[in-house]
């Protein structure tokens, strides 16, 4: 008798990439995140000396140094930093090749969901280049990868926007969601682009690292509500 595989009958489901690998990425994130930042070998750009990880001084991305700002290895935070953020582009990219198949019904939001796709899945692929270039090995390739991670996140979750307020298929809140990210992407954009360079004062190092971390909590925000209204056209 024929018994098919029984993981790649899981991994037909939509649900799965859908829903719960965004979910188990999310809550992988902030795990992986939470240990790196405990297990991190210390210093700022401005002050080596400093023991531990900074909220206000430390950019994510460094978490992902082999050699932190102090001079010390750091593998232990260096593994769970980028292997949660390949991770995380992965399933991004899952994610959006199967989001956009919910928008067939209509020419015009089936165009949208394309394009924003395509941009969301080329942001994705800059999100797994943060991983692969660590900031002290390969910072020209390292700061490309982070600047356009979100610049080409914008455009396709601004698509993504338009093509959920015309859907009859989705609530208006998960297109205001949609719609309030896309803004907080530009204006975080224009910020990291207008503003202090962190390089320039310890105060412009804090202005720049509290608003990456707020993008990336709107970010993680943002997953978890779309996974929950998804969830509901599926019940």
């Amino acid at each position: 008798m024929n018994i098919e595989n029984p993981i790649k009958n899981y991994l037909k489901h939509p649900k799965v990439f859908l829903i719960k690998l965004p979910s188990i990425c999310v809550y992988t994130f902030i795990l992986f995140n939470a240990l790196a930042m405990i297990l991190y070998a210390g210093g700022t750009y401005f002050d080596a000396a400093n023991p531990t990880y900074s909220i206000t001084k430390n950019f994510f991305s460094d978490l992902g140094r082999s050699v932190t700002y102090s001079g010390q290895e750091n593998w232990l935070s260096f593994f769970l930093f980028n292997s949660c953020v390949s991770f995380a582009g992965v399933v991004f990219i899952l994610f959006y090749l199967h989001f956009n198949r919910l928008f067939i019904k209509d020419k015009k939001n089936r165009a949208l969901a394309i394009i924003g796709t395509f941009f969301c899945i080329l942001g994705s692929l800059c999100l797994i280049g943060v991983a692969l270039t660590p900031a002290n090995l390969l910072y020209d390739p390292h700061n490309f990868c982070s600047k356009w991670t979100f610049r080409l996140f914008f455009p396709g979750t601004l698509c993504y926007a338009i093509a959920l307020f015309r859907s009859t298929n989705f609530n208006n809140k998960m297109a205001y969601a949609y719609l309030s990210w896309a803004f907080l992407v530009i204006t975080y954009v224009l910020v990291s682009e207008l503003g202090p360079p962190s390089t320039q004062s310890n105060a412009a190092l804090v202005f720049q690292v509290v608003s990456q971390k707020l993008i990336v909590l709107t970010f993680v925000v943002n997953i978890l509500y779309q996974t929950a209204e998804i969830k509901k056209i599926f019940k």
